[in-house]
């Protein structure tokens, strides 16, 4: 799952970008932020399970409303997780 906020006020133009996703043996929460247009700053924490990443994302996305920024419609984008499927020890795509 990805959201993008923007905080457009003067005298601000700054994005931050949060994401869920799934890594080998944990849950990764990667979250972005800059000023538009510039070189952006990354930020990768690992949790064990969906609920605390989503207790996490939940208090980062509060925390970014509180801030002035604002969902942007145009970079949102819910992405599925996919895993994959095995029958008899081989992997079915």
């Amino acid at each position: 799952m990805e959201i993008y906020f923007e905080n457009r006020t003067w005298p601000h133009a700054k994005f931050y970008q949060l994401e869920i996703e799934l890594v080998l043996f944990d849950v990764g929460l990667k979250r972005e932020w800059g000023w538009i247009g510039r070189k952006k700053q990354e930020k990768v924490d690992y949790v064990k399970t969906w609920k605390e990443a989503d207790k996490v994302y939940q208090r980062l996305y509060q925390r970014r409303i509180r801030h002035g920024y604002k969902e942007s419609l145009t970079k949102k984008k819910i992405v599925q997780l996919e895993l994959p499927i095995f029958k008899n020890a081989k992997y079915i795509p």
